[in-house]
């Protein structure tokens, strides 16, 4: 042990005392050196006067005197005294013009090298020195540490006398000279080690004395900083610090670590304002603020909660209170979220509160919301809006309380409350009467108490800071938002969402507190930044409104109450200008997709068998009206992402309320069934495809982003559904699905022939748009729709309402080649009649589908009659339409007259 006590020594020796003894005896060489080369100039400069002076200039004609310039509103520097600027000025050097030459090697290792190592090996010698005395016997443990602490004391001395020489004055002022308090540092760390060597490996000091002792040397070094420099602050803070870990006490005590950590706080800021050390205040507040941390996680007791929160609301207080001595550092124009553009007294004021903001939470979990530990977050809460309120840069620290506070409220655990009905019917034992609990009640009752307490303060206080502050807005939005989001926290706790109207009357109170801090705020309209605050109450008014109706109703009634704040804030954002409620509106809208588009528990609700008269009517019409609504009063100011979202919000509502009505008709009432039939496929297929023409038919008259967006992904939605759902993987052919046994009064109707209808609506639209590609794909998708329904209405003829399955009979095959023909004259006709060549390139194309039907199937397998009629017919329908092209389509040209 004692050969570790020697090697740490040494190391001191190498790394602290021998460089300064070095520095010193360079420092005084090149002191040398400089009035060496001052001196040669000044003689150069006196020969050069001596020489004869060149002939005189003419002078030149007086200049004007220059008008007299204001002197700035700043107080002048205080300049020192003239013996001090003589003298100065005789030993600062001037640098020649070509630059100080190179020293050679030689000097460089003499003057430095030999310096370095002539003091490391006097320390290792004075080392030896000291362990030979102690292999010896010659020195005991206590003269060890008698030794270390006169040398420990003799290096502050000796610093210190550094510091006060002349030379060293003259040196510090024309640059910043390290070595006394790099001296005065080693020997505050040697009496430091020497008192801890005394405690911990000889055991000569009590740990009350050691601790004593050791605090005594750490708050030395930082009084010696005052004079010495910002090294010695540093060792003493963190050797303050470092105390408590290094004396194990018998029986810690919360009282004694933090009563001395608050004078080391308060001495280390004292340190920090008086000399403007921001960066070392940073070291202070980590150590302050991690302390009570490793304590809670460690040395916690019960009881503990009052002297950590003390400490905690001094740790805040020391530290905004410093801030609060300078006035504002940055421009009032400062940036809510700039921390890059504030100043360091500003960053360090702000890091202490949210640095207490952090411990007292944990305090506030540990302490399992002990009076004490609630008070202390109150305490510091209320500093952290004194603070943003005082400097507009540091408004962000008001939010981090907001933060804080709701995130301690929604992590308050109320026993014997989850799961409970607070609404049931009690009969008394007695008389059989009825009593209804309370709507608070007992075990949530300190919840309502604390969380009442701190909504009527921020309530109070937004309302009253907001008056003259840099972003009223803020401190209005503070001050009906946060009493909002508590009365919902309460309400979720408590009440378990369930609809009381209590609750709503409570929720009804705030909405015309609210609207109070409207009215005044609006009186005052005219003032710089008000009307964000008029916005602010506004918007809270309508919050709190939505609330109570949540409060009130049950269910979907949530998503409808938040939808119809939207056209609310885009009243007053029309009326008051206030860009910011387009983002409050933005969120609002994001809350209400989530819970209607997002939600699966949204098909658990209570919903009624009768079509339309259900929750489905209101829970996604009134959203649906809503978004529209607000659609149109936002865009009035500004078309941008809000009303693009709330556009296309009302959009997907509107199609998902008729799409669930479907859903709702075809199985009875249930939305959740796990069933779907080629009906409802087909009937989700022609509601897409009727909402995407008739989006695409009014983006060609608005020019609508989201309307041609829309519109395309309805269509290919449908168009999705029918090719997979009705055509290929889900078609009655492969599927024993009922379509009816009426002709055309079926779901063919819905499933092929009406698609097909709207999809030639959809061509010629699509042709009027401009949009060549997409008008020959849907008009060709169209044709093919029409020819399949055909094609499904032969089939249902023969086989009625199920179409899988069954044999076809050569009658069936030869009332396919009947009916194809017929369409191909049809469409040929129709192309003929409104001269289309598309229409006739769609019949011929039939007709030849029908030629090869009849050579490559019917000739084989049809016999008799049929087979007769099938090429009978076929050869007639070919020789009417090749009559029909050499008449009308290219009719013979008249011969030229002769």
């Amino acid at each position: 042990m004692e050969l570790f006590y020697l090697v740490g020594l040494a190391l001191v020796l190498y790394f602290l005392v021998a460089p300064a003894l070095g520095l010193v005896a360079f420092n005084r060489t090149s002191r040398l050196e400089r009035q060496v080369v001052v001196l040669r100039q000044e003689l150069g400069a006196l020969r050069a006067g001596a020489a004869p002076s060149p002939e005189p200039v003419p002078a030149a004609a007086p200049m004007p005197v220059p008008a007299a310039v204001p002197m700035p509103e700043t107080m002048p520097e205080p300049q020192p005294s003239a013996e001090a600027v003589v003298e100065t000025e005789a030993v600062r050097p001037v640098p020649p013009a070509g630059g100080q030459p190179k020293r050679p090697w030689e000097e460089r290792l003499t003057g430095r090298g030999l310096v370095w190592l002539g003091g490391a090996t006097l320390a290792l010698g004075g080392a030896f020195l000291v362990k030979y005395s102690i292999d010896h016997g010659f020195i005991g443990p206590l003269a060890r540490v008698v030794l270390g602490l006169l040398f420990g004391l003799a290096l502050v001395a000796f610093g210190e006398w550094l510091r006060q020489r002349p030379s060293e004055r003259r040196l510090a002022a024309w640059r910043a000279d390290q070595i006394p308090q790099a001296v005065a540092g080693a020997g505050f760390f040697t009496l430091f080690a020497s008192v801890y060597t005394a405690y911990a490996l000889y055991g000569l000091v009590s740990a009350g004395a050691a601790f004593g002792a050791l605090a005594l040397v750490a708050y030395g070094a930082v009084l010696f900083a005052l004079a010495q420099g910002p090294f010695l602050a540093l060792l003493g803070i963190v050797a303050g610090y470092a105390t408590p870990f290094l004396v194990a006490a018998s029986e810690p005590s919360a009282l004694a670590l933090f009563a001395y950590l608050a004078t080391l706080v308060a001495a280390g800021l004292a340190i920090v304002t008086y000399r403007g050390w921001w960066w070392l205040g940073w070291v202070t507040l980590t150590g302050g603020g991690l302390v009570p941390l490793l304590w809670l996680g460690a040395g916690w007791r019960a009881g503990d909660d009052v002297v950590l929160g003390v400490f905690l609301v001094l740790l805040a207080g020391l530290f905004v209170a410093a801030r609060l001595r300078f006035p504002p550092a940055a421009p009032a124009d400062t940036a809510l979220f700039d921390f890059a553009g504030m100043a360091a007294a500003d960053r360090l004021a702000l890091g202490a509160v949210l640095i207490a903001l952090l411990d007292v939470f944990v305090l506030v979990r540990v302490a399992d919301y002990a009076p004490a530990a609630v008070l202390a977050l109150a305490a510091i809460a209320g500093l952290g809006l004194l603070l943003g309120r005082r400097a507009a840069a540091l408004e962000v620290g008001a939010l981090a309380v907001a933060a804080t506070v709701l995130l301690a409220l929604a992590t308050w655990h109320i026993a014997h409350l989850v799961g409970v009905p607070t609404r049931e019917m009690l009969l008394d034992a007695g008389n059989g009467a009825g009593v209804r609990d309370p709507v608070i009640a007992p075990a949530a009752q300190e919840f309502c108490f604390v969380a009442g307490g701190f909504a009527l303060a921020f309530a109070g206080l937004g309302f009253a800071l907001l008056w003259g502050a840099r972003r009223p807005w803020l401190w209005a939005g503070l001050g009906v938002g946060m009493p909002t989001a508590i009365l919902a926290l309460a309400y979720d706790k408590i009440a378990d969402f369930t609809p009381d109207l209590r609750w709503a009357a409570v929720a009804l109170l705030l909405a015309g507190l609210a609207l109070f801090g409207a009215e005044r705020t609006q009186r005052h309209r005219a003032a710089a930044g008000l009307t964000g605050a008029v916005a602010s109450y506004a918007a809270g008014v309508s919050a709190a409104l939505a609330l109570a109706l949540t409060m009130a109703l049950r269910d979907a009634w949530l998503s409808v109450a938040l939808s119809l704040q939207l056209p609310a804030l885009a009243w007053i954002e029309a009326r008051l200008v206030v860009p910011r409620l387009r983002w409050l509106a933005l969120a609002v809208a994001a809350v209400v997709l989530a819970r209607l588009l997002a939600n699966p528990f949204a098909l658990d609700y209570a919903l009624s068998v009768r079509p339309f008269l259900n929750w489905l009517s209101y829970g996604y019409g009134v959203p649906a009206l809503a978004f529209w609504w607000a659609a149109r009063g936002f865009r009035v100011a500004a078309d941008d992402a809000t009303v693009a979202v709330l556009e296309a919000g009302a959009l997907a509502f509107a199609v998902m309320l008729v799409s669930l009505e479907i859903r709702h008709i075809v199985h009875d009432g249930r939305v959740d069934h796990w069933n779907y039939e080629f009906a409802e496929r087909a009937m989700h297929a022609f509601a897409w495809l009727v909402s995407g023409a008739a989006l695409l038919a009014r983006e060609q008259a608005r020019q609508r982003r989201v309307l041609r967006w829309g519109a395309l992904l309805l269509i290919g939605l449908a168009t999705a559904s029918i090719l997979l759902g009705q055509l290929l993987i889900g078609s009655p052919l492969l599927w024993t699905s009922t379509i009816g046994k009426w002709p055309l009064l079926n779901w063919l109707l819905p499933g092929y022939l009406l698609p097909g209808i709207l999809y030639l609506y959809l061509s010629r639209l699509a042709d009027r748009l401009g949009r060549p590609l997409l008008a020959r794909t849907v008009g060709g998708l169209g044709l093919f729709l029409l020819f399949w329904t055909l094609t499904m209405e032969v089939r249902l003829a023969f086989h009625g309402p199920y179409l899988s399955g069954a044999l076809t009979s050569d009658s069936e095959w030869y009332a396919y080649s009947a009916a194809w023909l017929l369409f191909g004259g049809a469409l040929l006709a129709l192309g003929l009649w409104r001269g289309e060549s598309a229409l006739r390139w769609a019949s011929l194309a039939v007709v030849q589908l029908t030629v090869a039907k009849v050579f490559l199937y019917d000739m084989s397998a049809l016999t008799g009659l049929l087979r007769a009629f099938s090429f009978i017919g076929l050869g007639a329908a070919l020789l009417g339409i090749g009559f029909l092209y050499q008449r009308l389509v290219f009719p013979p040209k008249p011969s030229a007259p002769t």
